[in-house]
């Protein structure tokens, strides 16, 4: 089970306590529903060898799944100051006494797309983004990546538009 925590000023969820041992550690970025059981499960199968932490970018606001009218709404709520709150959440895990000071991160859709954001506004080890939901709109931040990249997409999704894959590369 996931534990809720507070990293810096941001609460989440996080697998274990950052403990001493200075293990990198992986910032999971949920899915437009929220901080839900699917982002949890993540981050409790993260690997011992890492930490793993959640920001919860709705502040507690969830929808369920297939409510994609109140996910809609809490996306375009919260969207704006997420980039903040990533911002914070790596900060903060950066200078942590007992971080190893390296971080990656793996965001799914709307965290996928954050996960771009966060990568091209900080320094990270690895950026790993799941179908990167609306990615097209942050394109101009890309040149400032320095991190790898694993992208990750699917060939039928719908919702990623055509040569928005062949962009990103």
């Amino acid at each position: 089970m996931g534990r809720l925590c507070q990293i810096g000023s941001v609460r989440g969820l996080s697998r274990t306590p950052i403990r001493a041992g200075s293990l990198p550690t992986v910032i999971v970025i949920q899915e437009w529903w929220g901080l839900d059981n699917q982002t949890e499960s993540i981050v409790t199968a993260s690997p011992a060898a890492l930490s793993a932490f959640a920001p919860d970018l709705y502040h507690g606001e969830l929808a369920l799944l297939g409510d994609s009218d109140k996910a809609m709404t809490l996306a375009q709520k919260y969207g704006p100051t997420a980039p903040q709150d990533l911002f914070k959440t790596f900060d903060a895990l950066k200078t942590h006494a007992d971080s190893s000071g390296k971080i990656g991160s793996v965001g799914f859709c709307f965290g996928g797309r954050m996960s771009l954001v966060l990568g091209a506004n900080r320094l990270f080890d690895a950026i790993c983004t799941f179908y990167g939901g609306g990615m097209q709109q942050v394109f101009d931040q890309l040149t400032n990546l320095k991190a790898p990249v694993l992208g990750l997409y699917g060939d039928q999704d719908k919702s990623i538009p055509k040569g928005t894959i062949e962009e990103i590369r």
